[in-house]
């Protein structure tokens, strides 16, 4: 049986770990996860829901996972999947992290014997969304594009969540399921 995967990607702050955290709170209990971690998210989810029990394995990747580290991408998942042998891998990509070089990997061959893209979830924050110098980011627009969900954190009232609907409807060519970050983990 392949490894699942489930590609997280967003900008510095927008709620990647947070997101992470809460998907592997409801991880079955059965079931071993990993997490690999390209941020800051590392330190953030080492007292993760299952980590100290030892059915979630967090391990970093130095460089970046799209481009230049291809090879610490690749490295890093092939020691992890012959080590660990887990249900699902969770990827928490860069801020500059493009989704198509990520994906790539995932599907070269090899690779694709062990693992299987199910989604890539895109967070955004309204902030960050109403920000032009986020939107002027190549990075940030093909994040958006390329997500096959994306999840809203930080709505704090419902003009920001309707202005976020709004900016993401005319970022991208394609529909994707729009959802809060804070919704029941099963709309992810």
């Amino acid at each position: 049986m392949r490894t699942a995967v489930t590609l997280v990607t967003g900008a510095t702050g927008s709620g990647k770990t947070t997101l992470i955290s809460r998907l592997l709170a409801k991880r079955p209990s059965h079931e071993h996860w990993a997490v690999l971690v390209n941020d800051f998210g590392k330190a953030a989810l080492a007292d993760a829901p299952g980590a100290i029990e030892g059915f979630v394995t967090v391990r970093d990747v130095a460089g970046c996972m799209c481009c230049t580290g291809q090879v610490l991408l690749r490295t890093a998942l092939v020691l992890l999947l012959r080590d660990i042998r887990p249900r699902r891998l969770l990827l928490e990509a860069s801020a500059a992290a493009e989704p198509a070089g990520i994906a790539r990997l995932l599907l070269d061959r090899g690779v694709a014997d062990a693992v299987e893209l199910e989604s890539t979830v895109c967070v955004v924050s309204p902030r960050q969304i109403a920000d032009s110098r986020y939107l002027s980011q190549d990075a940030y627009r093909a994040q958006i594009a390329a997500a096959d969900v994306i999840a809203v954190s930080g709505a704090s009232t419902e003009t920001e969540r309707i202005a976020a609907h709004a900016a993401l409807n005319g970022l991208r060519s394609s529909p994707a399921r729009v959802v809060d970050a804070y919704a029941p983990v099963s709309d992810l």
